[in-house]
């Protein structure tokens, strides 16, 4: 299950806060200032740059765990990007596997 969202120049809620701005975005646009995400902590370039990227998080409804939620993947917008979350699954499924469970 997903916790949160990505954070990109294509995603119609991302595209709206940043024309709300007053920045331009071309049809199609899927990168600000060469970063193809529209929210990040670091990046302190783009951002003073006024291009629309913000280091305000979206904050995901919090959930509630249960004894069958049994591991958490972190990754960077990178792994996001490239891998879908059935992917991410699957690869932690084979590195459990391999380990043994062991990390």
């Amino acid at each position: 299950m997903p916790l949160t969202q990505d954070h990109r120049p294509t995603i119609p809620r991302e595209r709206e806060r940043i024309m709300a701005q007053g920045i331009k975005l071309e049809p199609g646009q899927t990168r600000l200032n060469g970063l193809a995400v529209s929210r990040a902590l670091g990046d302190h370039f783009p951002k003073e740059m006024n291009c629309g990227m913000t280091a305000e998080p979206y904050v995901s409804p919090a959930i509630k765990l249960n004894k069958r939620d049994s591991h958490l993947i972190i990754a960077s917008d990178g792994v996001s990007i490239r891998w879908f979350s059935s992917k991410k699954l699957e690869l932690l499924m084979a590195m459990l596997s391999y380990s043994c469970g062991t990390f």
